[in-house]
């Protein structure tokens, strides 16, 4: 019925041609009004940040100007021109003076990365309740000229937007397969945030070069100094860069060194029974924690096979596994709250398994649901960390590992279901995952399902496949 109304209304004003179900936009505005006419670039303009002295609007622009560029030719000289872009905070003057008339409520009390975007014949304005919010005005700007031009004109509308969950992003496993270069790491930076997501983390088991223990990491393994470029290269994007250690499982491509053969509760798993695990976990957080500007951290922690087969089988026999899995936890917790600062992320998928743990957790802790087949409903895998009282992610993935291209029927499914069902009972983000196992998985088929994420996690209850479908090829490569 919505549809048809909407055709009527814009039958009954000719000079509206774009419907708003019609545009191709990733992730789906939360409204979108189509007005009428549209914008033509082909006509001169300016840019105009409504304070020229701020870094992330000027920056913003920025990102216009070279859209521009790039979708339809179009230069943009300091001239001053007719026809107007404004760039802003919507509490600036001159944006309050161009948008009076347009209610703004919907954008109260939504954060900071609430935006409007309203587009009239020639003048634009793309605002935001704070810088990220106008940087998202922009990327929707830059999906209009890119997927949704007739020409150099884009359509008239008035957009208000605000995202679904606080954290949209993903984990990119360069532990098992080649890792990527920092161009390559910045692609992904500048990607993910034209799609509106805000977290990035590295899974890294043993690529981070330490000056403690230079033998671990292979030459081509990422520094600090690498990660402190990176981490102020997605601050421009809005992007946060989250430290990542894996502390306990998968653990073999450190274990299998005889320098560190006193270390193994198994082949892939560190021992929680010697004091000298804890010496070397607090070996590596010093190096490798500091170099992260973000507050949060995951170590991971998942897949401990084998945990009380070691050195710890008489403390499991004693108080059980589980509860030597729980002591590992809260232990490195504390080492990182307490001498680094860090709030810590760890997958969820033990603390399932030994249930009577999760409520003796660090309450501040992070839980990671994860889980990767396509299921209807994933409540049993979230609803633990709920009634503990705990915050957690939902962490879906691209199926993407031990093949080359990812699997989607499997992926576009889990995604969808894992996000809504995360929304549900009150996630605090969504963090995706592709994974190398095997090494084999070619990365930018992985962007399809990221991109898939940052859609479902922007609307997680009404996420629309056949609206992600038919926009993805015009607003990620222009065609």
């Amino acid at each position: 019925m919505q549809r048809l109304l909407t055709a009527v209304a814009m039958l009954a004003v000719t000079c509206a041609t774009w419907a708003a179900p019609d545009l191709k936009l990733i992730p789906q505005p939360q409204q979108v009004q189509t007005l009428d006419g549209g914008f033509d670039f082909a006509a001169d303009l300016n840019i105009k940040p409504a304070t020229p002295s701020r870094a992330d609007d000027q920056f913003a622009a920025q990102q216009l100007k070279d859209e521009l560029k790039l979708s339809l030719g179009v230069l943009v000289s300091g001239v001053e021109r007719k026809q107007k872009v404004w760039i802003g905070s919507l509490a600036d003057a001159e944006i309050a003076s161009r948008v009076k008339g347009t209610d703004l409520a919907p954008l109260k009390d939504r954060g900071p990365e609430a935006y409007l975007l309203l587009v009239k014949p020639g003048e634009i304005v793309a605002a935001g309740n704070a810088p990220a919010g106008t940087f998202y005005a922009v990327q929707t700007l830059k999906q209009l000229i890119r997927a949704n031009a007739d020409g150099k004109t884009i359509p008239a509308v008035s957009i208000l937007d605000w995202p679904g969950l606080q954290y949209r992003g993903y984990s990119d496993d360069i532990s098992r397969g080649p890792i990527p270069t920092m161009d390559f790491f910045k692609r992904q930076i500048r990607t993910m945030a034209e799609f509106k997501m805000n977290m990035l983390t590295f899974y890294t088991e043993h690529v981070f070069k330490l000056d403690k223990h230079p033998i671990i990491a292979p030459p081509d393994g990422i520094t600090a100094g690498q990660v402190k470029e990176l981490s102020e290269y997605a601050r421009k994007y809005h992007v946060e860069l989250v430290g990542n250690f894996q502390s306990f499982g998968h653990f073999a491509k450190i274990l299998k060194h005889e320098e560190y053969a006193d270390l193994r509760e198994t082949g892939s798993v560190i021992t929680p029974a010697k004091e000298e695990s804890y010496e070397f976990l607090d070996d590596v957080y010093s190096e490798i924690a500091p170099a992260y500007a973000s507050k949060l951290f995951n170590v991971n922690c998942d897949e401990t096979w084998g945990l009380g087969e070691g050195p710890s089988k008489a403390l499991a026999e004693e108080i059980g596994v589980g509860r030597v899995y729980l002591q590992h936890m809260n232990r490195i917790h504390d080492m990182l709250r307490d001498k680094y600062g860090k709030r810590m992320m760890m997958w969820g998928d033990i603390a399932l398994q030994h249930p009577d743990i999760i409520g003796d957790l660090a309450q501040d802790t992070i839980l990671l649901s994860w889980g990767y087949g396509a299921r209807a409903n994933y409540d049993s895998a979230i609803e633990p960390f709920v009634k503990a009282g705990l915050e957690f992610m939902v962490c879906p993935g691209v199926s993407c590992w031990s093949r080359m291209f990812p699997v989607y029927t499997n992926a576009v499914v889990n995604i969808q279901n894992y996000v809504r069902d995360g929304a549900k009972f009150g996630a605090v983000g969504m963090l995706n995952t592709t994974w190398d196992d095997d090494g084999e998985n070619l990365f930018h088929w992985n962007f399809y399902g990221t991109n898939w994420g940052a859609a479902c996690a922007w609307r997680p209850a009404d996420s629309d496949l056949d609206a992600y479908k038919a926009a993805f090829a015009q607003v990620s490569h222009g065609a």
